[in-house]
């Protein structure tokens, strides 16, 4: 009976440690996210561009919910939508969204778009994720990660515009399902 209380005892404190070694590492849990529905979307979100841009937000085409952020770009510079997040300050943090390009024949054939993470008051990049997609792509993840948080960062979307041999360029894209895990 001893052998078989022994044995039984050393099965389980192998269970148990083999659970806790192949569990895995945890993964963050969401500590913001928006899907850009109202409220507070339009509240919390606002737009800038530099150059002929625009933005709002739209019900045409989101990922998920109901609406999405839109922004547009004519010509050089850049049209983007912004909000600020505060987080958990020294955290590594991932942040990621949904980005669809425009789909209308006006629209070249690539757009450059970027995901940043900006600290807000000496505004310095924290995080970027940059690139050139074609517009016929539909709505792909842009992910970002960086260590030592600010308590705040800056979330921004961007488009570039161009001019090419003389002629405005227009970009266009769509934004859905954005969130940060630290």
């Amino acid at each position: 009976m001893r052998t078989f209380l022994r044995s039984l005892l050393i099965i389980a404190g192998t269970a148990v440690a083999g659970l806790a070694f192949n569990a895995g590492p945890a993964s963050a849990a969401p500590v913001f996210t928006d899907g850009f529905e109202p409220p507070p979307a339009p509240q919390a979100w606002s737009f800038t561009h530099v150059g002929n841009g625009a933005g709002g937000f739209s019900n045409l085409g989101p990922r998920s919910g109901v609406q999405d952020a839109f922004i547009a770009q004519t010509g050089a510079g850049f049209s983007s939508v912004q909000r600020t997040v505060a987080i958990t300050p020294g955290a590594f943090c991932t942040a990621s969204v949904f980005l669809d390009p425009a789909k209308t024949p006006a629209i070249p054939a690539t757009e450059d778009m970027a995901l940043e993470i900006i600290e807000p008051v000496s505004f310095t990049y924290v995080a970027r994720d940059l690139r050139t997609m074609s517009s016929s792509a539909t709505y792909t993840k842009f992910n970002v990660s960086w260590s030592s948080s600010p308590a705040t960062v800056l979330v921004r979307i961007t488009i570039g515009g161009s001019v090419v041999g003389g002629v405005a360029k227009v970009t266009a894209l769509r934004a859905d399902d954005f969130s940060i895990s630290c």
